[in-house]
């Protein structure tokens, strides 16, 4: 049983050995054309992180937009109510169609028209 072990081992490590030597070096065209490759792959990810940067400034201007227009519709609701509370109905009539304008005909400067309204934006 040691014979045939010993000989397995032999026999796969000399497949090894002559499978190492015919692998061919890479020539000196590959090397530079892979040296290119990582360059291009360097710029391109350096460009694709920039893309990333600028893209999470813009998520984070829209939230704040976003936030501004809620904060903007729950005090026009406010002062509905209010207006209800003391009376003034021809100011909680002006008031109620502010807030149907801001809460369903917000325009978001692309030209999409949100919250009820049809998309009109030439994508």
């Amino acid at each position: 049983m040691k014979r045939l072990t010993g000989w397995t081992v032999a026999a796969a490590c000399t497949i090894a050995t002559v499978a190492g030597l015919s692998v061919s070096p890479a020539s000196a065209q590959d090397v530079r054309n892979d040296r290119q490759d990582l360059r291009q792959d360097r710029q391109d990810v350096r460009q694709d992180t920039r893309d990333i940067r600028g893209d999470r400034q813009d998520i984070r201007q829209d939230t704040r937009d976003i936030r501004g227009d809620r904060r903007d519709i729950h005090n026009d609701w406010r002062a509905y109510r209010n207006d209800l509370r003391t009376g003034n109905f021809a100011a909680a009539r002006a008031q109620r169609a502010d807030i149907f304008r801001d809460s369903f005909h917000h325009e978001t400067g692309t030209g999409d028209v949100v919250a009820g309204g049809s998309f009109s934006s030439q994508a």
